[in-house]
């Protein structure tokens, strides 16, 4: 049986990095027409549900790791990873609490506070407003008409990430893709594709059932 840590599990599935120093072009002024469009596509969000991939560049070891699966969103507070390939797992937070499966090694990781400071929760799930939480700065000199790329720093010290650059796009301002980069040089890349919105995600989807004889680990 494979053993991970609750850290170590959490951590491949949310903000993992690279060791480069990514390159950008100097940040312009964000407009403020497209950081208005963002922060209103995410007030208008009720619950979304979308395909994903994720990439994992990291600094000790180099790219490798490429997941994919299906995501669920309820705002606020609520996100279930469902993984499918290469290996299946679960990850789901719920009103603060969170808990990752492994089915194939039959164990249930739980803890209370792994992604409090995860900027796909604040951006996806969360309430706050954008301008409050981020510095907000336009990467790129984008066409008028998008996608646009968007790079936002927290505003306060100690969040366990560095920036996350989003993708912008047109005309919807739904969120595409999203690179996180923590305190340890890695970089973590997500594309979010199939997009569905408001159409009524289950509240079952956030409560993890696992089957008779499974491990639970962390805190009760």
């Amino acid at each position: 049986m494979r053993t991970k840590t609750y850290h170590g599990a959490i951590a491949a599935l949310t903000i993992t990095l690279l060791t480069a120093t990514v390159a950008v072009s100097a940040a312009a002024p964000v407009s403020a027409e497209v950081l208005a469009g963002l922060q209103a596509w995410l007030d208008g969000t009720r619950d979304l549900e979308c395909r994903f991939e994720q990439t994992l560049l990291s600094g000790a070891f180099g790219a490798g790791v490429r997941e994919q699966g299906r995501l669920y969103v309820k705002r606020p507070g609520k996100m279930r990873w469902e993984y499918t390939r290469p290996d299946p797992k679960i990850a789901i937070l719920s009103d603060g609490a969170a808990a990752l499966y492994l089915p194939e090694d039959r164990q249930m990781i739980r803890g209370d506070e792994a992604w409090s400071s995860s900027p796909l929760l604040v951006l996806l799930s969360g309430e706050g407003r954008i301008a409050d939480v981020f510095e907000v700065a336009e990467l790129d000199a984008a066409e008028a008409d998008g996608p646009w790329r968007l790079r936002l720093v927290p505003r306060e010290e100690g969040q366990g990430f560095v920036e996350v650059i989003v993708t912008v796009t047109s005309p919807s301002h739904a969120i595409s893709e999203a690179e996180v980069l923590d305190e340890a040089g890695n970089r973590m890349h997500y594309r979010f594709r199939s997009m569905h919105r408001n159409r009524g995600v289950s509240e079952d989807r956030f409560v993890l059932e696992t089957p008779p004889g499974t491990e639970i680990l962390g805190p009760s």
